[in-house]
């Protein structure tokens, strides 16, 4: 059994490590946190989409895009130590968080490895601004801007890379916003 399986790793390796790494995402600060926002803290998180499709791959689209950061955000704000807990908009909580996907580009990867005229060298670009509020007050908490692009050159998972370097950008924001000690600028 062992004989049959050892020949398949070189295939299983070059494709998962084909094109080249991810770009990264960028944070910029458009109001800094007027109040400190506690660990304990719970948050309302809505994630929505005003971004207009573009590029050639309709399985990736702005909707899917906003359901996928949904569901990590909810997880990994709390796993991280951000937030105590997250709950659903609308639901009582000490800060409404609100995501708002603004831009989103995803190209098709080439399947080839020879570069072609048309550009398509699998570059997905994201942005999205994060904007928390106080629930009681209704006032304004800190409001931050997300830039998350990712090049998959031939590979094929472009769109999950730029939404993986989406999440840790906003994470890393949140902290900078909270007054932990993250970079900005996400490897």
């Amino acid at each position: 059994m062992m004989k049959k399986l050892i020949p398949l790793f070189p295939i299983v390796f070059t494709l998962t490590n084909c094109g080249p790494a991810p770009i990264g995402s960028e944070v910029a600060i458009q109001q800094p946190a007027v109040q400190a926002i506690a660990s304990d803290a719970t948050a309302a998180l809505d994630v929505v989409n005003t971004a207009p499709f573009v590029g050639d791959d309709w399985a990736y689209r702005p909707e899917e895009a906003a359901v996928y950061l949904r569901r990590r955000l909810y997880f990994e704000l709390v796993e991280s130590g951000h937030l105590k807990r997250i709950v659903d908009p609308g639901e009582a909580a000490d800060l409404n968080m609100t995501v708002t996907i603004t831009a989103f580009e995803h190209e098709t990867p080439s399947v080839s490895t020879e570069l072609h005229e048309e550009g398509k060298d699998g570059r997905s670009e994201m942005l999205t601004e994060v904007v928390l509020t106080d629930q009681e007050s209704g006032t304004s908490v800190t409001k931050y801007l997300v830039s998350a692009e990712y090049v998959a050159g031939d590979n094929p998972i472009a769109a999950e890379g730029m939404l993986d370097e989406a999440v840790k950008g906003i994470l890393g924001g949140f902290g900078q916003v909270a007054g932990a000690n993250v970079s900005l600028l996400t490897e």
